[in-house]
């Protein structure tokens, strides 16, 4: 999803050559398929190759670690072979919420298996490419039923709970979105909100949920 997302708006862009690869086309597992891609000779790899599933993760761990983590090394290595800039999405998941609003001093400590990985490849990536820049996202969406992420989860569930009857729900806003260059302080970027939904059934009222915003 983030990916095509990239290539949409790169794609767009005069002078702009993007070459992407679905996961049927590059196993990043796979570092001889990595590497084969070098004679593409890039200047900038924006590796968003990932499984975004962190409940899947917690049953597979193995699987998790070796999209992630050796993945992200596989990647490394094609950016060190042609001296290419890479751009990794950080997941927020690396933290564990003791500290809100998240900033450029807070710790990572990850509580999941997805998080922990996530945490291990940005680590082996910044190792093996020192000016490697990590975005850390707060969330993002998009991609309609392609997204699995957590507004393409609770979009729809917002409609089956009207159909039930629900009509009423209480919202709370994450905001907060860094960037870090590695061995530098993180960079603000936008921010982008997202909200976690508690549903109230109300029987006598027929009002439409207001909008997440």
């Amino acid at each position: 999803m983030l990916g095509r997302a990239f290539v949409e708006v790169l794609g767009g862009i005069a002078g702009v050559r993007v070459e992407a690869r679905t996961r049927q086309e590059l196993d990043v597992t796979d570092h001889q398929s990595v590497m084969s891609l070098a004679d593409l000779s890039p200047d900038i790899i924006v590796h968003c190759a990932a499984t975004v599933d962190a409940e899947g993760c917690e049953t597979d761990p193995e699987n998790c670690r070796n999209i992630q983590v050796d993945g992200t090394v596989n990647v490394a290595d094609l950016a060190h072979a042609t001296g290419a800039q890479v751009l990794y999405p950080q997941s927020f998941l690396i933290f564990d919420g003791s500290e809100t609003p998240i900033v450029e001093t807070t710790p990572p400590a990850p509580m999941s298996i997805y998080g922990q990985c996530k945490l291990d490849a940005e680590l082996s990536l910044r190792d093996r490419v020192p000016d490697a820049l990590v975005v850390c996202m707060a969330g993002f969406f998009g991609g309609d039923e392609k997204d699995k992420n957590f507004v393409g989860k609770f979009v729809p569930h917002i409609f089956k709970l009207i159909g039930e009857g629900v009509s009423s729900f209480e919202c709370q806003r994450r905001t907060k979105s860094a960037a870090r260059k590695a061995g530098k302080p993180r960079l603000p970027v936008h921010a982008l909100a997202t909200s976690y939904i508690e549903a109230k059934k109300s029987p006598t009222s027929s009002t439409m949920p207001p909008k997440p915003h």
